[in-house]
């Protein structure tokens, strides 16, 4: 997961511009990358121009373009305001000459003491958190986290359905490997700064994984299928071009893995159908548009321990939807706030599904 968030600064392009250190992980078959990954990836980038002790709370990006994993992505840091207890950062990330996504952050430095302030959160569902799960079969174990998806409990309206997983990275990550790179710091930093740094860390892989399959809570809620699958997998095959066999084989079994959980994801998604009107429909293009996330309890973040995801849709409609994602560790503490606004057009339900 270090991987992941690693960032390079290239002080050849500009003073605050950084870059990915590694190729980011890509799902076999994908034909754009993840979005956590400019979440994550614009995080780290501002993250670098703030003094360590002051920690993200705010996180407001806008989805403008897919973003490909053939060309590198440069983060372009804007300083928009340096005060006492803030820091302001505005991020373009720009890939073959394009601004593909836009981020405004704030960091806070950490004030009141307990008791001294107003406090109160939205308490976490009973689950038990599991210590082991089974290994995912076959490609999805490629994957740098691990996800538990929990039964679902049929509610009378949409607005009250609750999607909720599990949630948590592969392994703890290395803290001693500074992959965040900046050529004008060399020399040894003080136990504080890499405490600090060990917060950001746990940060920005949160924000990599606020992501996950949000804006499809708003279709979720009506036990709709994500895709057609025999178009699925012919459009994303065709997009790996002249790809290696192996590579597409490879692919090829991811999707066919993915066809298999959706069928068996729409059977346990049948009892909550609520509504006749959209029986007959699947998702034919669903892109996320903007997305906000809120950071609390900063501290408490590990996110090699399980973490709880609880998911509602407030409103959709206008062929556009809300999700709404709260986020707890396994003690119960209120960790992330995240909302999204997604595009989606729907189609008629390919029978292959049924």
């Amino acid at each position: 997961m270090e991987e992941e968030l690693a960032i390079t600064q290239r002080p050849e392009i500009g003073r605050d511009v950084f870059t990915h250190a590694c190729p980011p992980w890509l799902p076999p078959g994908a034909r754009g990358l993840y979005g956590g990954v400019l979440v994550g990836g614009s995080l780290a980038a501002a993250q670098s121009t703030v003094p360590p002790e002051l920690l993200v709370h705010s996180s407001h990006c806008n989805f403008l373009i897919g973003a490909s994993a053939q060309s590198p992505i440069f983060y372009h840091v804007e300083r928009v305001r340096d005060g006492r207890s803030f820091a302001t950062r505005r991020v373009d990330a720009m890939q073959d000459g394009k601004c593909i996504f836009t981020a405004t952050l704030s960091f806070m430095r950490p004030e009141g003491q307990p008791g001294q302030s107003v406090s109160h959160a939205h308490v976490m569902p009973h689950i038990e958190l599991p210590e082991e799960v089974d290994s995912q079969e076959g490609a999805f174990q490629e994957r740098p986290f691990q996800v538990v998806d929990l039964p679902i409990t049929p509610a009378p309206y949409p607005t009250k359905q609750k999607l909720r997983r599990l949630i948590r990275i592969q392994r703890r990550i290395d803290h001693n490997k500074n992959h965040s790179r900046n050529p004008d710091t060399n020399h040894a930093v003080s136990s504080a700064v890499q405490s600090a740094s060990v917060l950001s860390q746990n940060l920005g892989v949160l924000a990599y994984l606020s992501d996950f399959y949000v804006i499809n809570t708003a279709t979720r809620v009506y036990g709709l299928p994500m895709f057609s699958p025999q178009s699925y997998i012919e459009r994303s095959v065709s997009a790996l071009n002249r790809s290696e066999t192996a590579e597409k084989e490879k692919a090829i079994t991811h999707l066919q893995n993915m066809i298999r959980t959706e069928k068996l994801e729409m059977k346990r998604m049948a009892q909550v159908s609520l509504s006749t009107k959209t029986n007959n429909l699947q998702v034919g293009m669903m892109v996320t548009l903007s997305h906000t996330v809120f950071f609390h309890n900063q501290q408490a973040v590990r996110p090699h321990e399980w973490m709880l995801f609880e998911l509602k849709s407030p409103w959709a409609g206008d062929n556009r939807g809300i999700a709404v994602q709260r986020t707890w560790n396994k003690e119960g503490l209120l960790i992330m706030t995240c909302v999204q606004e997604g595009l989606i057009r729907t189609e008629p339900r390919d029978k292959s599904l049924l």
